[in-house]
């Protein structure tokens, strides 16, 4: 799980928002966000599993709210 912290830190310094193929790491992250402190909700998208669908939400605006999400545990 250390070794893709970058993922999440990178993506609550910028836009919310993660496309990774990791889902491993998405389920720690989801199961620790008290642990973590996540300060706010954080948008997890799989760019190649879901193709039509990722395309389709960035297309849209990208709302955090209508992706897979690691929690805030703040």
């Amino acid at each position: 799980m250390l070794k893709d912290i970058h993922l999440l830190e990178n993506a609550l310094a910028t836009d919310d928002m993660v496309l990774s193929q990791e889902t491993n790491v998405l389920n720690l992250f989801t199961f620790y966000a008290s642990a973590l402190r996540i300060p706010r909700q954080v948008a997890w998208v799989h760019p190649v599993t879901h193709v039509p669908a990722c395309i389709e939400w960035l297309q849209d605006g990208a709302e955090i709210s209508k992706a897979t999400c690691v929690p805030a545990g703040a």
